[in-house]
């Protein structure tokens, strides 16, 4: 099936995972900290600096990935596929994005996160999978 195909996309999931995680944080969000804390540090309230800055280590969004994609014509199947494997890997590496370049702990309950992700994103995929 397409999806089936998509998950099998090695290359194109590994370069969307990558630039997801990692360029858009270090090509975005921290050029933005810098602009807004070093060149106009009265634009902004810190703790606004900050929630952009995290906004840029956070896996894309199911809704939007297909609805932006579908929209622009693209392939549905791979970003479903690259917003269900972003948002896995968004368990683990935006909280080590987060202690990188904070510097604090952060506590998270790991088997609820899962448990809720699995019954958002993974159980509709494989119901509408077999059903289809």
């Amino acid at each position: 099936s397409e999806l089936t195909e998509a998950f099998s996309n090695m290359k194109l999931n590994l370069l969307t995972q990558l630039t997801s995680f990692f360029a858009w944080p270090l090509l975005a969000g921290l050029p933005l900290v810098y602009f807004f804390k070093k060149i106009f540090p009265s634009l902004l309230p810190p703790a606004l600096v900050d929630g952009l800055f995290i906004l840029t280590c956070l896996p894309t969004t199911v809704n939007m990935c297909i609805l932006l994609t579908s929209s622009a014509g693209g392939n549905v199947a791979t970003a479903l596929c690259n917003a269900v494997i972003g948002n896995i890997l968004g368990i683990f590496v935006t909280p080590a994005l987060l202690l990188r370049f904070f510097g604090t702990n952060i506590e998270l309950p790991f088997v609820d996160m899962i448990f809720k992700l699995s019954n958002k994103v993974l159980f509709p995929v494989v119901m509408g999978q077999l059903l289809r």
